[in-house]
């Protein structure tokens, strides 16, 4: 059976999918889905392993980082007074990426236990000037990780010298919010 070339098309005789030649954002050059216009294979891609999932995102990213941390920055930086929640927020978030530093900064606070010696709170500015350092040093971005996550799913760990290790950024997202 020969399928349908648009989109428009497919959803006027009421066929599920559709085949337009084009290649999708993954690259993909397969059958698109009448509902939604989304590819056959991102689509499969999404019901694999999480672990392989990973794997896909950071090959996705190696193979297009600058596109990627273009978009990132856009939705960081991106100027505006207010922050909507829209479809289009994403390109206006000054408000959203306030509220994720703020959330993330009260977690250390709260997992700062008083009982920490002015010795601890040395140690622990001592692994950030050490990351920094090794980043200068490197010419490769180090983050101070905690090995068992502030806000964990399943544990959370403690803002404490012995809780934290030097990595580097990619080491550090690829690991997540997991222990």
């Amino acid at each position: 059976m020969m399928l349908p070339k648009s989109q428009k098309e497919a959803k006027f005789i009421g066929a599920p999918r559709y085949f337009t030649g084009i290649a999708c954002k993954r690259e993909h050059i397969a059958e698109r889905y009448s509902n939604g216009g989304h590819c056959v294979e991102c689509d499969n891609a999404r019901i694999k392993p999480p672990a392989q999932r990973k794997k896909i995102s950071i090959k996705y990213y190696e193979n297009h980082k600058q596109k990627c941390m273009e978009a990132s920055n856009k939705w960081r930086k991106a100027s505006g007074k207010s922050y909507q929640y829209t479809k289009t927020s994403r390109l206006n978030n000054p408000g959203a990426v306030n509220f994720l530093n703020q959330k993330r900064y009260a977690a250390k606070l709260k997992r700062t236990p008083p009982w920490l010696s002015q010795d601890h709170l040395n140690q622990i500015k001592n692994f950030y000037i050490e990351s920094a350092e090794l980043s200068k040093l490197l010419g490769v971005w180090h983050e101070v990780d905690h090995i068992v996550p502030l806000q964990g799913t399943t544990v959370s760990g403690l803002h404490v010298p012995w809780n934290l290790q030097i990595l580097t950024a990619k080491e550090n997202s690829m690991k997540g919010n997991r222990f």
